[in-house]
């Protein structure tokens, strides 16, 4: 429904009446997710209101403060005649992406005439999905965590900001389908499924992530000693390899306008993308070293950089996520885990997507509003990395005391 016009009469209740089915309609969702998921429903409810109310900010903050690009996309969603709109598209350099994401708003607000809030509504259950997949990880591999060690990890999945920003249709998507990737390689044989879409939609909408993930896909493959049999391991190189093949030409497209030809077209990428974005309010110098930006694109802004309400909430979660960081540096160093070998597909994947993609980001993007948005991307994998980490080596340290009580037994026998 067009924002800029009044209704009334049948028109005007379905603007209330669509906003409140959405909603009922993500309660039930979310249930069976979680239950399909095998995490507590009160949770998964707690998730899910909690994701709805940090909706509602982020679209009064849209409607209020700044008009986004969301709002543009639906706008143009509620065009009769799409055609002429493709055409001038078809010269820009995110055609796939812009129409791709104008097609999937344009199912909600022209064929089922939801509103830009309503729509908003469904996008929220996108991203709660993705939080409610974070539950699952935490959940399974934090059975073993002493109590303090839970708790501080715990705070991760309520951070304002992680649910800021996948209530985003195009975040929304992204972080969804980076995770259901995650969660398909614990058992690819079984969840593959959720693996291809995802992948497509992660290739449509960010290609340059796609590429990451494919060459984590890879490389988690081949380093993989144990868990995959040799006939598997063809076969899924072969896909990965297929779809390498398919999404380079993308990339080199989109980023270096088909002329790819060394390391050295990657680093003058770089060096145009820090010095473009090195402008607003938090921004970074560009010739900042390399360990700065680094803790920059993840930790700041932090409150001695707060210039305004927004810089003080980025601040909160930012400090949030600094203290899970150093406790669990300080965990690592305590239980000896930091040469922990990663004998595990799903274990090399996050490393590698991980680091790869903190690389790539902090170093082409100097402007931290961005990196608020973007770190998203990678930092819910390296949640996930620490807890398998953790997971490990309560486990072996486990296994260490039984056989020590074992030892004892045996003697006292």
């Amino acid at each position: 429904m067009d924002p800029f016009q009044q209704y009334t009469g049948v028109a005007f209740l379905w603007i209330y009446l669509s906003s409140i089915l959405v909603f009922v309609f993500g309660i039930g969702q979310t249930m069976f997710i979680s239950k399909f998921l095998n995490i507590s429903q009160r949770k998964g409810i707690l998730i899910y209101v909690w994701h709805t109310l940090i909706c509602i900010v982020h679209y009064l903050w849209i409607m209020e403060v700044a008009k986004s690009d969301v709002f543009g996309t639906y706008v143009t969603s509620l065009k009769p005649d799409l055609y002429m709109w493709w055409s001038q598209q078809a010269a820009q350099d995110q055609y796939l992406t812009n129409v791709f994401i104008v097609i999937f708003y344009r199912i909600f607000s022209y064929y089922l005439k939801f509103s830009f809030f309503t729509t908003f509504l469904v996008i929220n259950i996108l991203g709660s999905n993705a939080i409610l997949l974070i539950e699952y990880f935490y959940r399974k591999l934090s059975i073993n965590f002493n109590r303090n060690l839970k708790f501080v990890l715990g705070l991760f999945i309520w951070l304002p900001t992680l649910h800021f920003w996948t209530a985003l249709g195009k975040d929304a998507l992204i972080i969804l389908s980076i995770l259901l990737i995650t969660y398909s390689l614990e058992n690819l044989k079984k969840r593959f499924l959720f693996a291809i879409p995802s992948l497509i939609i992660i290739t449509i909408l960010r290609n340059y992530i796609a590429i990451m993930i494919i060459g984590s896909i890879i490389l988690s493959i081949l380093l993989n000693s144990s868990s995959i049999k040799q006939s598997s391991k063809i076969v899924f190189l072969i896909f990965a390899f297929t779809s390498l093949f398919f999404v380079f030409p993308i990339v080199n497209s989109f980023l270096f306008n088909g002329n790819l030809q060394n390391i050295n077209s990657v680093l003058e990428v770089i060096t145009y993308n820090a010095k473009v974005t090195s402008v607003g309010s938090y921004a970074l110098d560009p010739n900042a070293n390399f360990f700065s930006r680094i803790f920059a694109y993840i930790f700041r802004p932090l409150f001695f950089d707060v210039r305004n309400p927004l810089g003080l909430v980025l601040s909160f979660d930012n400090f949030i996520l600094l203290i899970i960081a150093v406790y669990s540096v300080i965990y690592f160093v305590k239980l000896k885990c930091l040469r922990l070998a990663f004998k595990n597909q799903i274990s090399i994947f996050c490393a590698s997507f991980s680091l790869s993609t903190t690389f790539f980001l902090s170093l082409s993007t100097s402007n931290l509003g961005i990196a608020a948005r973007h770190k998203y991307m990678f930092l819910p994998v390296v949640f996930i990395l620490i807890l398998r980490i953790f997971q490990n080596a309560f486990i072996k340290k486990s296994s260490n005391n039984n056989k020590s009580i074992n030892l004892k037994l045996d003697k006292v026998i």
